[in-house]
């Protein structure tokens, strides 16, 4: 596990547990969401070392739901596959309309139509930028979403540590889309995006805002904190003091509607699990925050890791209504969406 001793922001040294959050995801770990005291930045603390993430993927799901481009049933009673293809439509049918979405934006905020999109998945969104003539490259870490692409895209796609190898002013536009809070070693990484991005380019981040209400609604159970993938969350303020120490000024916020829908249906099923009760400290510093390290406790902690949680179950209405009231609130109140792309140049 690594320990982040400072703030990737202030660099400050005092930082303070914020939360203990559970990965329901895929591994049922527990980790410790930390926030700096100087600036309130969050962040997981500890983290797994890079080379240990991707057991935290569940790469094969995603990409076998990926490719089920005929929404086929799954196996099951006829209730449950009728449910999953409908919930397999839907997918497709927001997945698309993002999609257009996305090129909408890109197309209204770019200076050329070189781009590179990091973390481009299996590579759909490059394919329909391709069809509207941009000259697209895409960096993805995960080999099977990487050869997905490439085999049934024909893109140009590459690791991430091949960001090196590009030039100097290479692209127009440069995306993350919720792609920002899992990367290592974010600071360096941005300065190489800083340095391939032309000197009128722009550059989009969407990323989750831990200042929305269905953040504050859901508390640990919220499903954007996403641990231990999520390394880092971000809200509005702490984004924009991260990327203007690279010189990016933030010229427009636009709000991703659809997240607070999605992430509110997964933090009901999440938050109908088993009670997860507090963890308090006597001693500073990061806490335990896997099963292998509750074994590792040191001496001074008072009171023993949360249990595991049993599974939820998905209240649709419940879900539906916070989504929907979390994004009537931001619309009247400082714009603080579930989700926010910010385009910066």
């Amino acid at each position: 596990m690594i320990e982040i001793n400072k703030c990737i922001i202030c660099n400050s040294d005092k930082l303070s547990l914020n939360l203990i959050c559970k990965d329901y995801y895929y591994s049922q770990d527990f980790f410790n969401i930390f926030i700096c005291d100087s600036c309130g930045f969050k962040f997981t603390n500890p983290i797994p070392d890079e080379k240990d993430i991707d057991s935290y993927y569940n790469s094969d799901e995603y990409l076998s739901h990926t490719k089920n481009k005929k929404h086929q049933p799954l196996h099951g009673s006829s209730a449950s596959w009728r449910r999953a293809s409908f919930f397999n439509y839907l997918y497709f049918q927001i997945r698309n309309y993002t999609i257009k979405k996305k090129y909408k934006i890109i197309k209204k905020y770019s200076n050329g139509n070189r781009i590179l999109d990091i973390g481009c998945g299996t590579g759909e969104l490059l394919s329909y930028l391709k069809s509207k003539n941009f000259i697209v490259t895409g960096l993805e870490p995960n080999i099977k979403a990487r050869d997905f692409a490439i085999n049934n895209h024909n893109l140009d796609i590459y690791s991430n540590d091949y960001i090196t190898n590009f030039k100097d002013n290479s692209f127009d536009t440069i995306t993350l889309w919720h792609v920002l809070e899992h990367i290592y070693n974010v600071n360096y990484f941005l300065s190489e995006v800083k340095r391939i991005l032309s000197e009128n380019g722009t550059l989009i981040i969407a990323v989750p805002n831990n200042n929305s209400y269905d953040s504050e609604y859901y508390g640990k159970c919220w499903a954007a904190y996403d641990v231990p993938r999520h390394i880092y969350h971000f809200n509005q303020v702490t984004i924009n003091r991260l990327l203007a120490k690279f010189d990016f000024k933030l010229i427009r916020k636009i709000p991703m509607l659809f997240d607070s829908f999605y992430v509110s249906l997964l933090s009901e099923k999440y938050k109908t699990a088993h009670p997860q009760p507090a963890l308090k400290l006597r001693s500073a510093g990061p806490a335990p925050c896997s099963r292998q390290s509750q074994d590792r406790r040191r001496e001074g902690e008072e009171t023993a890791p949360p249990q595991r949680g049993g599974e939820g179950k998905v209240n649709y209405f419940k879900g539906f209504f916070i989504g929907l009231y979390s994004n009537i609130r931001a619309f009247f109140n400082k714009k603080d969406y579930s989700s926010l792309v910010f385009v910066f140049s």
